[in-house]
């Protein structure tokens, strides 16, 4: 009776290099070859003794294609004469495409010592000759096919194992699989004859020495070169963006003179960004001039492109931008944020759109922020965000606003390292739908470097030290400055901490009003409208799923929101009493107005004053 090998109850590769163990040579036919994944036999190649005329170990890797790439070539349109025979030039092509792969598997992921230690391994064999490496190119190969030629005296002269392991970590130990042991005399000459039959063709062809390169150009290689060299390489690809901003974009004559060198520098680099990836987040710190830097990059956009502007802003910012698009001449407009559910469904389409303070769109699931993102999936514009805090609470604050413009599946070209290292592949592919390089597969990172890493992409941050020392002079007062082009200089104001005097006292009505009662009225508040699970009826559970959903909410939400507005009342207590007796009777009259729709079951007014207008 044959053995199963399925990885859970019995994994292959035990039995695999306790055959070898017994053998003097391995003939493998896969579909795939991981080359991390030869360690799991490298030690038991190592021990071959080989036959005459054939290296100890001979791998015969059958696939090139991606499982996506098979499945759209299986439902192509064919004709019924189509010549399916293949060409030198055809071979060639899938030659390149199995060497590229090969490089990519190198390009993954930082290898862990054992995986290093066993490449290096890999590559001194395939150096002395010990494994022989080809690919199969006359039709896609998908066997996998292990057969162990085994030493003079033992029952039977060899041992194959047949199933669907590849030649993998995961096809070896990992992931389920059906494998079973061949033992059989008669069919193991047969399983060599189909081998040796396809090792001889024409078409395989040998790419031991290609990737004994590859593996020589990368990590594997002990010849590495100095780490600062490394590191002005890193320093070199993460710069592209800056580098070919500086080079390639102008700064228009109208704003030559108002611009201070750290902002046209900023203004040509986030130009860059905006030009490949469709959008860029400005997120330099306060009083660095971000709305000019905005204006700017408008500007560069419409000479370049003719694009038209629109600006979507907090209420209160909305006259300086309609004076900023006056002044400096931009075909544009500026709407309120409070107001963009109302006014984006039926506005022109605008080629490019400027959110300011878009960390207030971080949450993903309030209305202004599906507001925003319709208008960009109908309109399709670039995309400028200005915020000096890219993240409040957590890191998927960017994420919310990164989302405005891009698909959460998107490729982005870079993968949470840090955390695919800590839970593996398969669990963060469980999670982005298996598409590791998209912003919903570094929504699962809890690392700071893996989002320093992908907002690199889109970021342009700078500190105002960081402005001092790398923009700045020093006058003969020893104050730093920077300069107009003009040469006019420009003093950042100082910061001097000064105590505010404050008598209090009894007489003091913010005094008065923080006491041990004021307190427990605080933590007395009912405060209804914040805690509408408490008028859930009894066991409903929703006839549809937007209610199903809403009462899931509903019931996670239990209390949270309490919490924070007793919190907010107690910050109003202890900064100002004015400020405390206004917040309190506004929540008087929210919670009134609750009661009442409540009472009178009408729908509960949701929102700001202005959401309603």
């Amino acid at each position: 009776m044959p053995r199963i090998f399925d990885n859970k109850a019995e994994p292959l590769a035990p039995a695999l290099r306790d055959t070898l163990d017994q053998a003097v040579a391995l003939d493998a036919c896969v579909g795939y070859l991981n080359l991390r994944g030869w360690r799991q036999i490298a030690d038991s190649v190592e021990s071959l003794d080989g036959k005459a005329g054939r290296p100890p170990a001979r791998v015969l890797v059958g696939m090139a294609a991606r499982p996506d790439q098979l499945v759209r070539d299986a439902y192509r349109l064919k004709r019924d004469d189509e010549d399916q025979r293949i060409t030198n030039k055809e071979a060639a092509r899938l030659r390149a495409a199995v060497l590229s792969d090969f490089r990519d598997q190198l390009l993954v992921g930082a290898p862990s010592d054992a995986q290093e230690k066993g490449l290096r391994h890999f590559r001194e064999q395939l150096a002395n000759g010990r494994v022989c490496v080809k690919f199969f190119a006359r039709y896609p190969l998908h066997a996998k096919l292990y057969l162990g030629h085994l030493k003079t005296g033992q029952l039977i002269p060899h041992m194959g194992f047949l199933g669907s392991s590849n030649l993998t970590f995961s096809g070896l130990v990992g992931q389920g699989e059906l494998n079973v042991d061949v033992p059989d005399q008669d069919a193991t000459t047969k399983l060599l004859t189909w081998f040796d039959e396809r090792w001889h063709d024409d078409l395989a062809i040998d790419v031991t020495d290609e990737l004994l390169k590859i593996l020589d150009e990368s990590w594997v290689s002990e010849d590495q070169p100095r780490p600062y060299l490394v590191y002005l390489k890193l320093a070199y690809e993460l710069s592209s963006d800056a580098r070919e901003g500086l080079r390639d974009y102008d700064i228009p004559a109208s704003l030559r003179d108002t611009l201070l060198a750290h902002q046209a520098d900023a203004v040509r680099v986030a130009a860059r960004i905006v030009e490949r990836r469709g959008g860029v987040m400005v997120g330099d710190v306060v009083g660095l001039g971000k709305t000019l830097t905005a204006t700017a990059i408008a500007r560069v956009m419409q000479e370049q492109h003719g694009t038209e502007t629109l600006v979507i802003c907090p209420k209160n910012l909305v006259r300086m931008w309609e004076d900023h698009i006056r002044e400096y001449r931009l075909y544009g407009r500026a709407i309120s944020l409070s107001l963009a559910q109302r006014d984006l469904s039926d506005l022109a389409r605008y080629r490019l759109l400027v959110i300011d303070e878009s960390h207030n769109l971080r949450n993903t699931e309030t209305q202004q922020w599906q507001a925003v993102r319709g208008y960009i999936e109908r309109n399709d514009p670039s995309v400028v965000l200005l915020t000096a805090t890219p993240y409040n609470k957590a890191y998927t604050d960017a994420a919310g606003q990164l989302r405005l413009w891009l698909a959460e599946d998107q490729e982005l070209g870079v993968r949470p390292e840090r955390m695919i290292e800590a839970e593996g592949e398969v669990e963060i592919a469980k999670h982005a739908d298996g598409r590791l390089s998209s912003l919903k597969s570094f929504e699962t990172s809890l690392f700071g470097e893996d989002w320093q890493r992908l907002m690199s992409l889109f970021l342009v941050r700078r500190t105002r030290r960081f402005i001092e020392q790398r923009y700045g002079e020093t006058d003969a007062q020893g104050r730093q400055f920077l300069r107009f082009a003009d040469d006019t200089p420009f003093y950042f104001p100082d910061r001097i901490p000064s105590p505010l005097p404050y008598a209090g006292g009894p007489d003091d009505p913010g005094d008065r009003l923080a006491s041990p009662q004021t307190v427990d009225d605080l933590n007395a508040l009912a405060l209804p409208r914040y805690r509408l699970s408490d008028f859930l009826v009894p066991g409903a559970e929703g006839t549809t799923a937007t209610e199903r959903d809403v009462l899931e909410r509903l019931q996670k939400s239990r209390g949270n929101l309490q919490g924070f507005i007793r919190t907010t009342l107690m910050k109003r207590l202890s900064s100002c009493g004015e400020s405390f007796l206004t917040s309190v009777q506004r929540h008087l009259l929210r919670n009134h107005v609750a009661l009442h729709a409540l009472r009178a079951t009408v729908p509960l007014p949701l929102g700001t004053v202005e959401d309603r207008r």
